[in-house]
């Protein structure tokens, strides 16, 4: 029985169309952010300090003073300094992740300044300043667990092991002189922890805002400290 045009016709529009769907290479999707794989992160955030520093202060005077006359002293901790970070890491399954990182808190700096009568350079009172800065980074391996939601933003939380590598250091200066320096360092073990929200651009970028806790950072020689981290960092998947 010989076939109608029309049906030739639907044959032929038919065959055409699979192989040209076949022979069309298919475009990625555009958000893609739970894939597997390889990727990149650098951050930069503030530190913030949350021990009481009222006790590094008064020993700060005390070194800065040395026991001698002084007048007009002023002492106060600043902290909220920069700090960054920066991580490989591998994607094993849209919900599983881990990485390696060099990171870097911000400085907590304690200051002292006021007018010191010196023995040694005899012109009685002379204008003194004094800093006492503690400072922490190190190496740090993460698990992390991720919570993709929809296709363009997802949660995670970390669990990390720092190799922390901690110092303290005190200057104290006066008529551009070197009264007093030293520096103490040690090396430690800490836990750390985190929380954060991504979002992805496209499927290479994505935009990280973390919040780390690490609590007692150093040991008895340098002292400790309990550090917030906030940071925000830019993503990129290989």
């Amino acid at each position: 029985m010989k076939k109608s045009p029309v049906m030739v016709f639907v044959s032929l529009a038919f065959a055409f169309a699979t192989s040209a769907e076949a022979a069309t290479p298919k475009k990625p999707p555009a958000y893609n952010q739970n894939r597997i794989g390889a990727y990149a992160i650098g951050a930069v955030g503030i530190t913030n300090y949350g021990s009481d520093q009222a006790a590094t202060e008064h020993v700060l005077l005390d070194f800065l003073t040395l026991g001698n006359p002084a007048q007009n002293l002023e002492v106060g901790t600043e902290d909220g300094k920069l700090g960054y970070g920066a991580h490989f890491g591998y994607r094993f399954h849209k919900f599983v992740a881990a990485e390696i990182g060099l990171v870097k808190y911000g400085h907590l700096d304690t200051v002292a300044s006021g007018d010191v009568d010196y023995p040694n350079f005899g012109t009685g009172f002379v204008p003194a300043k004094g800093t006492f800065s503690y400072g922490a980074g190190g190496i740090l391996m993460s698990a992390l667990g991720v919570l993709p939601i929809g296709t363009k933003v997802e949660l995670f939380g970390r669990v990390g092991y720092l190799f922390a590598s901690t110092e303290r250091e005190i200057s104290i200066k006066a008529e551009g002189a070197t009264v007093l320096t030293g520096r103490i360092r040690d090396d430690t073990q800490e836990v750390v922890y985190g929380v954060g929200i991504g979002f992805n651009f496209n499927p290479v970028y994505s935009l990280h805002a973390e919040y780390q806790i690490v609590n007692d950072m150093g040991s008895g020689s340098v002292g400790s400290e309990d550090i917030d981290f906030w940071s925000l960092g830019l993503q990129v998947r290989f």
